[in-house]
């Protein structure tokens, strides 16, 4: 079974466009039973490969700034990556309309906010090296995750169609949410980097579960009610 995986844009050490990929998210993605195939940001070859590809699993992954236009507050030292925006919007419209499960993470989880309604927030209590925290599912369950990211999708930001699974503890930060019925799954966390502990491991597999294989949640991972999640937690 194929899956496509999107890459960071940026530029080589001559100023040529490149287009680069982790190590890690392709050995990641072949955990999950999957042949990656990571897609570069050209529109014209992603289309040609999503249109010949019977492809089972759509990734799509972190590294800088989602569009601009899925932000809520200005964010001047945003690094454009037009192209692979343009690709990524076709890739999860594409599955989406194929029944694919698909899956963001960090930036990809935002990517996959803004398309679906929501907005992300410039987040200056992060900072891109890593720091772990903890996050609180609806079900009650805490677990302490791996974190890369500068940005953030507030509570009061999300997907209006999206279920809010998780969030950081003490903050308004949303660090997972699942749009059911488009089979789509947005992860703040990296859980193809290594994670700190087992109880991280154990929560992204039971999730990934839900997304890939239609099994239920645990009661513990459960989502936060929708008439109570904002409400309860804004307090």
């Amino acid at each position: 079974m194929f899956a496509l995986v999107t890459q960071k844009q940026g530029e080589n050490q001559y100023g040529e466009g490149s287009d680069s990929l982790i190590h890690m998210a392709i050995q990641y993605v072949r955990s999950l039973g999957f042949t990656p195939i990571p897609i570069p940001n050209d529109i014209d070859t992603a289309r040609e490969i999503a249109q010949d590809i019977d492809y089972r699993f759509l990734l799509v992954t972190g590294g800088g700034f989602a569009s601009v236009e899925y932000f809520c507050n200005d964010c001047p030292d945003a690094v454009v990556q037009a192209e692979r925006d343009e690709v990524e919007r076709f890739l999860v419209s594409d599955a989406v309309s194929k029944g694919v499960p698909v899956m963001g993470v960090c930036r990809g989880m935002h990517m996959l906010n803004g398309i679906f309604g929501g907005k992300t927030m410039r987040n200056g209590s992060h900072s891109a090296p890593r720091h772990d925290h903890d996050v609180v599912f609806g079900g009650g369950r805490r677990v302490l995750v791996n974190t890369f990211h500068n940005n953030a999708v507030p509570m009061d930001q999300l997907a209006p169609e999206a279920e809010l699974l998780a969030v950081e503890a003490g903050t308004r930060n949303v660090e997972a949410f699942r749009i059911v019925c488009k089979r789509v799954l947005g992860l703040q966390w990296h859980p193809e980097r290594p994670l700190p502990g087992h109880e991280a491991v154990q929560a992204s597999d039971e999730i990934l579960a839900w997304l890939l294989h239609g099994t239920a949640l645990p009661e513990d991972l459960a989502p936060y009610p929708r008439s109570e999640s904002h409400r309860e937690l804004l307090r």
